[in-house]
């Protein structure tokens, strides 16, 4: 382990939320700015009971901002957005089961770690998710995930996730729930 870094190679000193505003500017060809949604299931200013996700533009990486009105839903809302950066889901049956099992020293080490091992299981069986059932116990997950293999002539194939990053990572409760920011390396 890097001794500038803790756990899960996190830099140490981060608490368990950064901020900052990123830069804003045009990207080539694309009417939004960096930072902004390229996809909602929300309209802007409105926090549903249930849980949802929007992709946002960053410099090099993309951005996923989920929420809940508890955790269990937050982490599904992100798992979803993870799989809407790799391929669109609509297409992607769940045909076949997962079962994860997590345990973390914080709850963002355990959304991090949940979203990280997503990522893993699905370059490893080359799978592609849409259902997940979570439960949480303290600082364990146990989940189920369910979706398919990778068909190219059927699913919407976008790019792949090299990393969840802790660069802007963010965990938070807010009014009605939780939030999240979560930048993927791509």
């Amino acid at each position: 382990m890097d001794a500038r870094r803790g756990k899960r190679g996190r830099p140490e000193g981060r608490g368990d939320t950064t901020g900052g505003p990123e830069e804003r500017r045009r990207p080539e060809g694309r009417g939004d700015a960096i930072g902004e949604p390229r996809r909602r299931e929300r309209p802007e200013g409105h926090r549903p009971a249930s849980g949802g996700f929007e992709l946002l533009e960053h410099t090099a990486d993309v951005g996923v901002r989920a929420w809940g009105a508890n955790l269990p839903e937050l982490f599904r809302a992100a798992a979803r957005g993870l799989f809407e950066v790799i391929a669109g889901t609509e297409s992607v049956r769940p045909a076949r089961e997962h079962v994860v099992d997590l345990v973390a020293d914080s709850v963002p080490d355990l959304l991090h770690g949940w979203l990280e091992e997503l990522n893993a299981l699905h370059q490893i069986q080359r799978e592609l998710y849409v259902e997940f059932e979570v439960v949480l116990a303290g600082l364990r997950l146990r989940a189920r995930v369910r979706g398919e293999p990778i068909d190219p002539a059927r699913h919407d194939l976008r790019t792949e996730v090299k990393a969840i990053t802790w660069h802007d990572f963010e965990l938070r409760e807010v009014e009605g729930g939780w939030e999240a920011r979560v930048l993927l390396d791509i």
